[in-house]
């Protein structure tokens, strides 16, 4: 089971706060009693009764399950924008199609998604920050 929390860092604000907002907030989001959280770095958290996990590479089991879940998913986003863009390229004039068959690749350059406007004769794109 997963679940996405998107944060606005704020310039002051290290990574490792934001994890523990995540944490905490996701906890009492779902009412968790979990033993033990995986985490991708230290965290300054102390939550009685739990243990904090840092997977190494090849260390376990897991390592290989998230590889491949994460690959799964990237796959899948890209298959998504894909499928995305070739629906637009079907409702708009025939000038954006180059551009939008090529979406896909920019995407992956960036390696960010992007939100995608069309409106009447105008594109526009917003690669979003991550």
């Amino acid at each position: 089971q997963s679940f996405t929390i998107e944060y606005k860092k704020k310039i002051n604000e290290s990574d490792e706060e934001l994890l523990q907002l995540g944490i905490v907030e996701l906890r009492e989001r779902f009412k968790s009693n979990s033993k033990e959280i995986i985490v991708p770095q230290e965290v300054d958290v102390e939550l009685e009764g739990v243990k904090f996990t840092i997977p190494k590479l090849g260390d376990t089991q897991i390592d290989e399950n998230l590889l491949a879940a994460s690959e799964r998913l990237n796959e899948f986003d890209t298959l998504t924008n894909q499928k995305v863009s070739r629906m637009i390229v079907n409702c708009q004039r025939v000038d954006v199609s180059p551009f939008l068959d090529r979406i896909h690749q920019i995407d992956h350059l960036c390696n960010s998604p992007l939100t995608i406007l069309i409106s009447g004769d105008n594109l526009y794109i917003e690669a979003k920050q991550s």
